[in-house]
């Protein structure tokens, strides 16, 4: 065989290499997050190469950013998940499903809380509602955009615990086949409460959570009803806290399509990135705190999110507390009572 042919064969084995992985810079590691979280492609070649890149690239920003935390420049950490293969704008479509845009119409709006009025309670240093056995499991939404009712929900559950001494999770899906049209669509959660304030909620044992929008059961006991829903001055965290500490979980809207919050790990989240705009993903505040950091003490708000006991810390995250509304976190929150209750 001539020189030129031996060429063209050396070219022909360097693309199939890359192509079929060989050149990959992760490909233990792939292979290992492929197998941890039972990832397949159903034997798509072509698709899994194109999910390979993504991950790398997510890899390698993990992998800068935690060299950056190992020498004091970020108080939080970052770490691979099952959210790798994903780049944000697929995300956003995915998981993030809080419409902005809906608070505006002419839905019934919670009553806002006067900033001058002052609760007679005081909150507490600090609180983590699962002490008081008044948080339930960590749910993964799936491929669908219902983090409004998962939010919701959260803070229900609270509220209704405290009125019968006895917490129960409740339906995730009766909101999303029923609250409205929108399901796995973004929507918010004023809606959500002002649905249960009207047609009540069942059990999620009863109705339970499936990621996808089906048609409306009707035929389940309904266990609570909600009373008004009330919401927080806009941008004060400092009532925020005072709710939090004194009443319980908040449901809030924040910004979540930043790659740092994609692949957060621990610590207090804290990026530049995180503008509040636009807000995009309900979550639920359950407490709030200081964590060490370094030589200094940092406040943040306890946060469960509804992306699976993968994400984060078993589901949560620590956001940062007192730092100009840090994400929109006090932009939007609400919860509301239970006046009826089975």
């Amino acid at each position: 065989m001539n020189s030129l042919g031996i060429s063209v064969l050396a070219m022909i084995a360097f693309v199939m290499s890359v192509h079929c992985g060989g050149n990959r810079r992760y490909e233990k590691e792939w292979i290992e997050w492929m197998q941890k979280y039972d990832v397949t492609y159903q034997n798509d070649k072509q698709e899994e190469e194109q999910r390979y890149n993504i991950w790398e690239k997510n890899m390698d920003f993990i992998n800068t950013h935690n060299e950056e935390f190992k020498k004091g420049k970020h108080s939080y950490e970052l770490g691979m998940n099952h959210l790798g293969d994903r780049h944000q704008e697929e995300l956003q479509l995915m998981v993030t499903g809080f419409n902005m845009a809906d608070v505006n119409k002419t839905y019934p709006r919670c009553t806002i809380i006067s900033k001058d009025v002052a609760n007679t309670a005081v909150p507490p240093d600090s609180i983590d509602w699962r002490d008081h056995n008044c948080v339930t499991p960590v749910i993964n939404q799936k491929r669908c955009a219902s983090c409004w009712a998962v939010s919701a929900v959260g803070s229900l559950e609270c509220q209704l615990k405290k009125r019968t001494n006895k917490l129960r999770a409740l339906s995730v899906q009766q909101l999303v086949d029923c609250a409205s049209q929108h399901g796995c669509r973004p929507f918010f959660v004023h809606e959500a409460f002002n649905y249960v304030k009207k047609k009540g909620i069942t059990l999620d044992e009863n109705y339970p959570y499936v990621g996808k929008k089906q048609h409306c059961l009707y035929n389940w006991r309904m266990v609570a009803w909600a009373g008004q829903c009330h919401q927080i001055p806009e941008g004060c965290e400092e009532k925020l806290e005072e709710v939090v500490g004194t009443i319980g979980p908040v449901s809030v809207a924040i910004k979540a399509n930043v790659t740092s919050f994609q692949f957060y790990k621990k610590g207090v989240y804290e990026d530049p990135a995180c503008d509040g705009k636009p807000l995009n993903h309900a979550v639920l505040v359950i407490g709030y705190g200081m964590e060490k950091v370094g030589n200094r003490s940092v406040a943040y708000w306890l946060v469960k999110n509804s992306y699976g006991e993968q994400y984060g810390d078993k589901g949560y995250i620590k956001m940062a507390k007192g730092k100009c509304n840090f994400c929109g976190i006090a932009s939007q929150a609400t919860y509301a009572p239970i006046r009826r209750w089975n």
